[in-house]
């Protein structure tokens, strides 16, 4: 399901598959891991909203133009395992959007999602950068990276469990 395929029917599928992942990852004790990921992603959101991060983002995303990291064209690049991953977590997804012209996880104080798409953990603009100083970005850069490491083996034995390709 690439991004072709509607954001919606996406997230469909995944509350679908979601109970047959849990199993699967409860009968491979993998249950620990996934709460570990949560561990590491809510770190990163905590820097991110102490550091002002994610308040910066979500203007940019909303200043009118939908070119903002958090638009709506972002939310194509998100992948059924993925959204998966949220559930197990708890994340209750949006039925609807909560912003015109941004991505369909994106609220009202940024990102709704625990488990992101590696872009949006991963990429911070120039304006960021620079507001964020080397220290502060260096110590980002080094939390997103284990979380993104632990994500992805997760996601790999999901893409595994339904016999697709990454």
């Amino acid at each position: 399901m690439t991004g072709t395929v509607p954001i919606e029917e996406k997230i469909s599928v995944a509350c679908e598959i979601a109970p047959r992942i849990y199993q699967l990852f409860k009968r491979d004790a993998l249950l620990e891991r996934v709460e570990n990921v949560k561990e590491m992603a809510l770190k990163s959101k905590a820097m991110m909203d102490e550091l002002g991060v994610a308040r910066l983002c979500t203007q940019c995303a909303l200043a009118g133009d939908g070119a903002g990291c958090c638009s709506k064209k972002i939310e194509d690049w998100y992948e059924v395992p993925t959204i998966v991953l949220n559930l197990l977590l708890g994340v209750s997804l949006p039925t609807g959007r909560h912003h015109k012209d941004g991505c369909i996880f994106l609220g009202e104080n940024g990102c709704t999602l625990i488990v992101r798409y590696h872009f949006c953990v991963n990429y911070l603009c120039k304006k960021i950068e620079r507001s964020l100083g080397q220290e502060a970005l260096s110590l980002m850069k080094a939390q997103y990276g284990s979380e993104l490491f632990a994500v992805w083996e997760l996601e790999k034995v999901i893409w595994r469990y339904f016999n697709m390709n990454l």
